[in-house]
């Protein structure tokens, strides 16, 4: 596997390079994520894969005895899954792992195997303090708590940036190596947060397009190339979103999605069973088969405990239905078990569902909205129901004969138009009748009735700079204008447009003096920390949390045992 690439980020030349070390797509994603993310984020994939060639498996490819001729080549599970993660989520999955994994060695540690020496050797495989947390996680977690860490990763080199190292030249520089703007705010967040304080932002991206795919991008052939990488659409939607949602616009979703694994959710179900040795079997339903038989692995049930001990195969039905369905079909297949002479373990009714949420069809929805009298009860009592027929659509049937809060026909056009001239912006409109200001925005009347309002203003720095100017407090500025306010935070504005304002407590409260007085009430930090918070972010500000606090004991250091 290709080690991880700290430093600066990855380039679409190095993407390129890194790329033709692999022959296939799903190769170079478990060998190198970080350049694999690189090129989906910027829409790199058609060109650094060119020389790449797709190898789709049909499915049911992975059975039993492929899956274990694959796991031979391997002497570790860890080894397994870096080498062929396929084939070992389907042995994960269909319960053959134990047996495909029979041959392979267990790496323990024995206790007190992280002395300070070996984990000394161990940091020295990594360069940077990440890096070494993610690779050897019980290494760095022994030094952390032996309160050794800086000595074990001296050699390591400092990820973070110098105060004043972001300047306009260096920020450029930075901005040149992405394609878009959004990639340059993920790849390099620090430059894009610098470049927006010192408002050059705009300057340093004027090159770079806002959006990383134009409009129409997403084609058919598109989507599905992005669609092979996946096995299952939950994983789809997460990793590549964008295609997904063009494949739900454009109708195209089942065909793309047609090689992929298919799968349930709270509302669809399917049958599995955990076959014992001694004839023994636990039948249950799922909507997720991993996540189920990993709960039973864990041995909190009934038949994980048995686990344990006895040898079993797990069985998957891999049909997926209705709740209700399920609940039936898991019933006659308890019952076929027991006819062909199996000892049925379940405790539990068929059926049990566990804590999924409620199913609201229209049915569901209709009765539960037949119990209330006004929309605002049933909104209330029955926030699930309520939530869904508005999102389907349904409220005009389900809910007619439900009273609204005001007698139909108050919010009229001249009615609006004449609470809308008690008021003089539109924020003031909102804040004082909220209801009423809803009516006109739904109705498509709110810029009509708020002809009179002036229009929100644009915060531009000169017109931050000349709102700051009319207050003396930053209290002031805030509650007054929290727009310019906010605006001035956010772009970093807030120490030229504000440097007349005073702040809440008097110029040079925190003093030297002052801070050692108030830290000498407390015994520790923690509750000088918890207790004057302004008097201790005052003390970390001008550098003198060391000089305040030297009456106060300091932390213990723990060895490792």
């Amino acid at each position: 596997m290709a080690q991880k690439k700290f430093g600066p980020p990855w380039t679409k030349a190095a993407v390129a390079k890194e790329a033709k070390q692999y022959r296939g797509r799903t190769e170079f994603k478990l060998g190198s994520p970080g350049a694999h993310t690189a090129a989906k984020k910027n829409g790199w994939f058609d060109e650094v894969f060119r020389h790449m060639v797709t190898q789709q498996r049909p499915r049911g490819y992975w059975t039993k005895k492929r899956v274990a001729e694959e796991a031979k080549r391997y002497k570790t599970r860890g080894e397994f899954v870096e080498k062929n993660k396929s084939a070992y989520v389907i042995a994960h999955r269909n319960g053959w792992l134990e047996d495909v994994c029979a041959h392979m060695t267990r790496e323990r540690r024995p206790h007190g195997f992280w002395t300070e020496g070996v984990i000394v050797q161990e940091a020295q495989k990594y360069q940077s303090r990440k890096e070494f947390k993610q690779g050897s996680s019980r290494a760095y977690a022994v030094a952390l708590d032996g309160a050794y860490l800086d000595e074990v990763c001296a050699h390591m080199q400092e990820l973070a940036k110098p105060k004043g190292y972001w300047t306009k030249k260096r920020i450029l520089e930075q901005a040149e190596q992405y394609g878009t703007r959004s990639a340059f705010k993920r790849g390099s967040s620090k430059a894009y947060q610098a470049a927006q304080k010192l408002r050059i932002l705009e300057e340093v991206c004027a090159s770079l397009p806002l959006q990383s795919r134009p409009a129409g991008y997403w084609t058919k052939k598109r989507i599905q190339e992005e669609a092979n990488n996946y096995t299952r659409r939950p994983d789809f939607k997460k990793g590549s979103s964008a295609a997904f949602s063009a494949a739900e616009k454009s109708g195209q979703m089942d065909e793309v999605c047609a090689h992929m694994e298919k799968t349930g959710h709270r509302y669809k179900r399917a049958i599995y069973a955990i076959e014992f040795e001694d004839r023994s079997v636990y039948v249950g339903l799922t909507y997720n088969y991993d996540k189920r038989f990993a709960a039973h692995r864990r041995g909190k049930s009934h038949a994980g405990k048995k686990l344990e001990k006895v040898p079993a195969e797990f069985v998957r039905f891999d049909e997926w239905m209705s709740i209700e369905e399920a609940a039936k079909e898991e019933a006659r297949t308890i019952e076929r078990y027991q006819k062909a002479g199996w000892e049925v373990l379940n405790i539990a009714k068929a059926g049990a569902v566990g804590s999924a949420r409620r199913l609201w069809t229209y049915e569901n929805v209709k009765a539960a909205a037949a119990k209330h009298k006004t929309v605002k009860e049933f909104k209330q009592k029955e926030p699930g129901a309520y939530s869904t027929a508005n999102k389907k659509g349904w409220m005009a049937g389900v809910g007619k004969h439900l009273k609204r809060g005001v007698e139909h026909g108050k919010w009229s056009k001249e009615a609006l138009a004449e609470i809308a001239k008690k008021y003089k912006t539109r924020n003031q409109f909102r804040i004082k009748n909220s209801n009423a200001y809803r009516a006109a925005y739904s109705k498509g009347l709110l810029d009509e009735v708020c002809i009179h309002m002036p229009k929100r203003a644009s915060w531009t720095y000169e017109n931050v700079k000349a709102a700051a100017a009319k207050h003396k407090m930053v209290k002031e500025f805030k509650q007054k204008e929290p727009g310019a306010y906010q605006t001035a935070n956010k772009k970093g504005w807030m120490a030229d447009v504000g440097k007349h304002l005073k702040r809440g407590t008097e110029h040079g409260k925190w003093s030297k003096e002052v801070l050692v007085k108030v830290a000498s009430k407390y015994e520790t930090r923690s509750e000088f920390k918890n207790n004057s918070k302004n008097a201790y972010d005052a003390a970390v500000t001008k550098g003198l949390l060391e000089e305040v606090c030297t009456h106060m004991p300091k932390r213990a250091k723990r060895r490792s045992r």
